[in-house]
């Protein structure tokens, strides 16, 4: 719930504003109002015109490129003027994203688009309003188009150049994009500072739109290959099925159903939007059948005047009280009513004790406020540690605020050391999950859903160059499974080398599925960029580190094929010095996984039979191999067969011809090697 005031954490909006000055920021200029004239309401209908063009570009693109291009030709018919060219920079804009699109959906020429971003670049830098394309957002495209090489020469410095430019008219991609850029060090020189203030620029714009948005639900960030995997492509016909289910018995009398279903309207679920009004009506009638949880919800609903309902302290104060004594929702909303005399009197010990024990009830919204109280020092004499730790608890569960306050401590340095580098990946973590990243992920998805995979791959490609994990995930799994076809409009990389490149991003991100993959790409020498068909014994030397690297990094997280993978590379000696008893190590701990059980255990017989050539190796030659032969026991204490017996003695019979051959091949060499009498010694 978000019964927060804006004033609550102004102390670290100013902390992280003075930040921003000091580091030579500016502010995003802002149009000018002016009175309305004839040119200006004509104007207007013109706006709403590209509104209209933008809604309907999914259900029929033709359609909305036609309107476009009338739109082009009305507005180059009017007199020049700011307003006129800042519609007309829009129309160009979009037109040219929209092309871009359509074009590369039927692998044709995208010259036609650039040169319509182009146009609008030359009209509406710096004064190109947010009606739907956003300031410099024709930079933007042109900075991801000459980074990627799409269709065009890659040339990081023009991209470079035109994201510079996107970002000083207020582009929060470019921002976003930028700071990702120097935060890793791609194609620009690494620098905390530098990232932290495009970063923080874009989060001044991520924690407006929390406020302004409260109780608004944020769309799922899905891995494609999750749902290859858990068939959560259904989830959709399941939350409508679900939300049947409970219509269906809370009209015959279960309260606990209406409740459940006011739940999916008040957070929304799948494709069901969020509905307070819808919510508000079925948590009352759940409410008069004695589910008296629903109380809590209503009272929120009041107390937040969400969609329409008018906001009443008085109601939501009512219902608060007529909810359980332990339910999180209700003693929070009613701490926030006696912090600030809501329809109460004001009583900030009281409201201490509620968010303290809607805290400890698992509340993400009272360990937020509880943050707030120790730290603006209004209420309470401040306290950072204590800050620091409720804004940790709230941050996380994705509190937005909460994570923001948690940056600005890092980078001035209050209750915790001062880091440069922990305040910017909070910071990342905030704009990561801001209006502008769900809404390009909801035009993705809807764009592969609508059968418009490569034009869906288009805008994964600007998620992942903003730093976006799950998108980068996505791209290169589109380029694995082949849903954007053979070829690719890129005149710098090939597709695989494009999927390395968004898998080697996602794995330094934390995705451990990422590190196996990468491994497996540097295994095979795929997609390595400057690489020819067939590699020196130097480069598979050096791929073959890399790989290790990979799935050592996978497998320091417990990852079944990241075990099993480097279990293989010690058996072999590939990547590294072949060290039989690192590998049955390896090989033991994925054989204790699910996933790897069966494959690990049939590699352990193979370590065994190595280990067993060794021993008799050994024995052959007068020594004795101390170390491989307590390993090779150690197989047979507690061991469970993989496979059936007929298998083993199959695979026991391969070993004994092995061990034959060996000793006839050891005894030619020593044969060999007898000194003959009468010869130099």
């Amino acid at each position: 719930m978000g019964l927060t005031r804006l004033m609550e954490w102004a102390f670290f909006l100013a902390l992280c504003f003075s930040l921003a000055l000091s580091a030579g920021l500016t502010e995003v200029p802002s149009l000018t109002s002016k009175s309305l004239t004839a040119l200006d309401l004509r104007l207007r209908e013109y706006e709403e015109a590209l509104l209209e063009a933008t809604t309907h570009f999914f259900n029929n693109s033709a359609a909305a490129l036609e309107k476009l291009k009338q739109l082009e030709e009305n507005l180059e018919a009017l007199e020049e003027s700011e307003h006129r060219n800042s519609i007309l920079s829009e129309v160009y804009g979009l037109h040219g994203r929209l092309q871009l699109f359509e074009l590369v959906d039927r692998t044709e020429d995208t010259t036609v688009a650039r040169t319509l971003l182009l146009k609008s670049t030359a009209l509406g830098y710096g004064i190109a309003n947010s009606v739907s394309f956003g300031r410099g957002g024709a930079h933007q495209l042109l900075g991801l188009i000459f980074s990627n090489g799409i269709d065009v020469e890659m040339n990081m410095a023009k991209g470079l150049l035109y994201l510079h430019l996107a970002a000083g008219a207020g582009n929060l991609v470019a921002m976003q994009t930028l700071g990702y850029k120097h935060l890793h060090g791609l194609g620009v020189p690494r620098s905390c500072e530098t990232a932290q203030r495009h970063y923080l620029r874009a989060a001044e714009f991520a924690v407006a739109e929390f406020e302004e948005f409260s109780g608004r639900r944020m769309v799922e960030f899905l891995r494609l290959s999750d749902m290859e995997y858990s068939n959560k492509a259904s989830s959709n016909v399941f939350d409508a099925q679900m939300a049947s289910y409970y219509a269906y018995a809370g009209e015959h009398g279960d309260p606990q159903a209406l409740f459940s279903l006011g739940q999916v309207y008040y957070k929304g679920a799948g494709e069901i939007e969020v509905d307070h009004k819808k919510a508000l009506e079925t948590f009352a009638n759940a409410a008069e059948l004695g589910e008296r949880n629903s109380y809590c919800y209503i009272g929120t609903i009041h107390a937040e005047g969400y969609q329409g309902v008018e906001q009443n302290y008085e109601l939501a104060a009512s219902f608060f009280k007529k909810g359980p004594s332990n339910n999180a929702v209700c003693l929070n909303g009613l701490g926030f009513l006696y912090l600030h005399g809501h329809s109460v009197e004001r009583n900030k010990t009281k409201a201490f004790q509620l968010f303290a024990k809607a805290s400890e009830l698992g509340s993400t919204e009272a360990r937020y406020n509880l943050g707030v109280l120790y730290s603006d020092g209004e209420y309470f004499e401040k306290d950072f540690s204590k800050a620091f730790q409720y804004y940790s608890l709230a941050s996380n569960h994705h509190h937005g605020l909460a994570t923001y306050n948690l940056a600005c401590m890092h980078l001035g340095g209050l209750g915790v050391p001062k880091s440069c580098q922990t305040g910017v990946t909070q910071l990342k973590r905030l704009v990561d999950r801001s209006g502008v990243v769900v809404r390009k992920t909801a035009i993705a998805r809807a764009l592969r859903l609508g059968g418009r995979s490569r034009a869906s791959f288009f805008v994964l490609l600007e998620l992942s160059e903003m730093g976006f994990e799950v998108a980068q995930s996505n791209a290169a799994y589109m380029i694995e499974r082949k849903m954007i076809g053979e070829e690719w409009p890129s005149g710098g990389l090939s597709l695989e080398s494009l999927a390395l490149r968004n898998l080697e991003r996602s794995s330094s991100q934390g995705n451990i599925v990422s590190h196996i993959s990468v491994g497996d790409f540097y295994y095979d020498g795929r997609g390595i960029p400057g690489r020819q068909s067939t590699r020196t014994d130097i480069q598979r030397h050096d791929d073959l580190e890399r790989a290790t690297s990979h799935y050592r990094a996978a497998a320091d997280n417990r990852s079944p094929r990241g075990l099993f993978n480097l279990g293989y590379m010690y058996t072999v000696g590939d990547g590294v010095t072949e060290d039989l008893h690192l590998a049955k190590r390896y090989f033991d701990m994925a054989a204790a996984t699910k996933e790897a059980q069966h494959p690990a255990r049939i590699a352990l017989v193979l370590v065994a039979g190595k280990l067993l050539f060794r021993v008799v190796k050994a024995e052959i030659m007068g020594e004795t191999d101390n170390q491989s032969l307590a390993e090779l026991r150690s197989f047979f204490l507690g061991w469970e067969p993989p496979v059936e017996l007929s298998t083993i003695v199959g695979i026991t019979s391969i070993f004994v011809g092995v061990v034959l051959l060996t000793l006839r091949s050891v005894s030619r060499s020593q044969a060999a090697h007898i000194v003959q009498p009468g010869q130099n010694t």
